[in-house]
């Protein structure tokens, strides 16, 4: 899709007005609406793209919040495994009862076991991430970047990026999701999203639109995305 795209840019990169000029007046209207045409087709591809990026996007905070979810849940399991060994050992049950239901809370201990690969503070992850990014994306890119996970910090703190939860996620949803419309087009303006969220409350200004929203998350996704491949 994206290529698509990237075609049919290319095949509308020469000057159009210069190209026009040299055909017939007769030719010149439908020359304007095949440009026209060619134009909402590259349009309408980008916000295909636009959208298949953002569901990835979604798709990987939901996969980190599917694997807090079985996180907790063997918790619980193994406290009522643990509960039941401890019954029936007082009940003198049988060894291979017994030997199963603890090899089942060996298996969930490993599993809850803290990784051996330390996980890096988010402030750390942002310096590694946006490193890898300089030489592949623009400047005012990496700014943008760099915009939306300082907001992140100031809503979730600075912790290891394992130690996050789908709450933290929700929490920082549910704040940018509040901002003033106004949000981002004064880069001088030192408040935190907190006290933007607070004005914007008391003053009942218009809110952030959704896309806005979803371009932030995007930027999160792919910090997300690259430690979770390398497994940190």
């Amino acid at each position: 899709l994206f290529r698509s795209v990237m075609h049919l840019k290319t095949e509308l990169s020469e000057d159009e007005n210069f190209i026009r000029n040299e055909l017939p007046e007769d030719v010149q209207e439908l020359f304007d609406l095949l440009i026209q045409d060619y134009q909402h087709r590259i349009a309408s591809l980008q916000t295909q793209y636009d959208h298949q990026r953002f569901r990835h996007s979604m798709e990987s905070l939901e996969q980190v919040e599917k694997l807090e979810k079985a996180r907790n849940l063997t918790g619980k399991s193994l406290h009522l495994l643990e509960r039941t060994v401890t019954d029936l050992k007082k009940t003198k049950a049988t060894l291979p009862a017994l030997t199963d239901i603890q090899s089942q809370i060996k298996d969930m201990k490993a599993f809850l076991a803290p990784k051996e690969k330390p996980s890096p503070l988010f402030s750390e992850a942002i310096r590694i991430f946006l490193e890898s990014k300089d030489t592949t994306v623009k400047s005012t890119v990496v700014k943008s970047y760099e915009r939306t996970f300082k907001r992140f910090l100031e809503v979730c703190g600075d912790k290891p990026m394992r130690d996050y939860t789908g709450a933290d996620v929700g929490h920082f949803k549910a704040l940018m999701e509040q901002l003033p419309e106004s949000y981002g087009k004064q880069r001088n303006d030192t408040r935190t999203v907190q006290e933007f969220v607070a004005d914007a409350k008391k003053r009942k200004l218009a809110r952030i639109s959704g896309k806005s929203v979803k371009n932030h998350f995007t930027k999160l996704s792919g910090l997300w995305k690259h430690f979770l491949l390398r497994d940190l």
